[in-house]
């Protein structure tokens, strides 16, 4: 095995690895709100952190804001290494994890780029099957600590792969890439991060606790925080790097990802299947992201370049229909992890391409409109959530405890409100995808039809 292939499967396990230990870690430390405080915080800065970043626009070279954060990291594993002392040292790591995890994967992506079209370097097929391995090898390895008495050793493993990685990636020269430099304070991504981190803690926050009073004080928090955040956006242009058709398929990508988490894990937990939920529900996504590495590039290869989009869009939308039905919903999981993950490695290709300015920051771009998506998607389905709840006649009380999934006062109604939620929300974003489609295939006709004349 190569070191190359290693780091890669280690740098994308980045997207569900945190997330698995925080929702095991949980079960054996008890902290603030029942266990999942360290789960909150989590993957609040995951989503958040790239904002907290850009408020101070230092701007560094991927190269070395990838080593930066993986020093982040390692710090954040320490912090959980210590957490049979204290559990607040597991809330620390939480937050230490998150910024860095939702990061590192779209620096390193950066770096290959960079190291493919500066340099000529590219991994061969034989690197991502040893990749492959090692993502499942390091899941298995997890696993197994994580149901052991032991489960802190995780941070052991993990912080030495960062380690490792940090010692290699350290090898790596400075590229020759335009990026832009130095530092200024920038309020309105502060706000961003502000008011994003609170609309994204309460949404999920609904969910996870059992405290009413504390559920329905989030749920006020975030009416607040979602009207100041649109006060904001309308007052302020937003000031975009990329196309608006990577924003856009970027957006509905992270929107897709979301929901299959969220709409899976609230219907199995509602059916107190905690076992399904991590071999039923996370293991298959994770799976399909997995077996990307192996198909994804073969299959981009051998469709034409005009249907690649459309085909991965419906097979994102056939997944998302087939999350709706029990006996589909770990197939529809597969499904999207493969789908989701070969359109991200499509948008990460298109928005480095096409990126003439700044293309050592074009991935990252392209990252936090799928982080937006989510956001987006998570804060929407939740408010739905509670809205139909209300519309069938539960006090605001029994809504809120039934959106959470944990303590169900009425079955009939919570099963009746989540499956017409996930019935919307899939209609609204196939729709998405059907118009994103439509606009897509248009473009290129246009573009083809100029080509064309000007050759007549």
């Amino acid at each position: 095995m190569s070191k190359q292939s290693f780091i890669y499967g280690i740098m994308n396990t980045t997207i569900f690895m945190p997330y698995l230990i925080f929702v095991l870690m949980g079960d054996h430390y008890s902290s603030v709100l029942s266990g999942w405080l360290p789960l909150l915080l989590f993957y609040t800065f995951k989503y958040t952190g790239t904002y907290l970043l850009n408020t101070f626009r230092l701007q560094l070279q991927s190269r070395n804001l990838l080593l930066q954060l993986l020093i982040v990291s390692i710090i954040g594993c320490l912090c959980g290494l210590l957490t049979p002392l204290a559990s607040s040292w597991l809330d620390g790591s939480a937050v230490l994890l998150g910024i860095s995890s939702g990061l590192l994967l779209p620096l390193y992506t950066t770096i290959q780029y960079h190291q493919r079209y500066l340099h000529h370097q590219r991994m061969s097929g034989k690197q991502y099957l040893w990749a492959f391995i090692s993502m499942l090898l390091l899941l298995f390895i997890m696993l197994v600590v994580l149901r052991s008495p032991y489960p802190y050793v995780v941070f052991i493993i993990y912080g030495s792969i960062f380690l490792y990685s940090y010692i290699e990636l350290r090898k790596l020269p400075e590229f020759e890439v335009e990026s832009k430099g130095g530092f200024r304070f920038n309020r309105y991504s502060l706000f961003a991060f502000l008011s994003l981190s609170i609309l994204l803690f309460a949404s999920k926050g609904i969910r996870q606790t059992l405290d009413t009073t504390f559920a329905e004080l989030l749920m006020v928090g975030l009416i607040i925080s979602l009207l100041l955040l649109f006060m904001l956006l309308r007052k302020h242009k937003v000031m975009f790097k990329l196309s608006a058709g990577i924003r856009y398929f970027a957006f509905v990508h992270g929107m897709t990802m979301n929901f299959y988490v969220l709409h899976s894990t609230i219907w199995t937990i509602s059916k107190d299947d905690n076992s399904f939920l991590i071999y039923g529900v996370y293991l298959p996504y994770f799976i399909g992201n997995i077996a990307s590495l192996l198909l994804g590039g073969k299959l981009l290869r051998s469709v034409d370049r005009l249907y690649v989009m459309p085909i991965l869009a419906a097979g994102s939308i056939l997944g998302l229909i087939m999350t709706l039905f029990t006996t589909t919903l770990s197939i529809g999981g597969f499904v999207i992890g493969l789908c989701t993950s070969m359109l991200g490695v499509l948008l990460n290709r298109k928005a480095y391409d096409t990126c003439s300015e700044d293309r050592d920051s074009s991935i990252l771009a392209r990252s936090r409109w799928s982080m937006l998506g989510s956001t987006v998607n998570q804060i929407a389905m939740m408010t739905l959530l509670i809205v139909l709840g209300l519309i069938h006649r539960l006090p605001i009380h029994d809504a809120v405890l039934d959106a959470s999934g944990k303590i169900v006062h009425h079955q009939e109604s919570l099963t009746d409100t989540l499956y017409l939620t996930g019935i919307i929300v899939v209609c609204g974003i196939s729709l998405l995808y059907a118009y994103g489609i439509w606009k897509f295939i248009k473009d290129k006709d246009e573009r083809r039809r100029q080509a064309l004349e000007e050759e007549r």
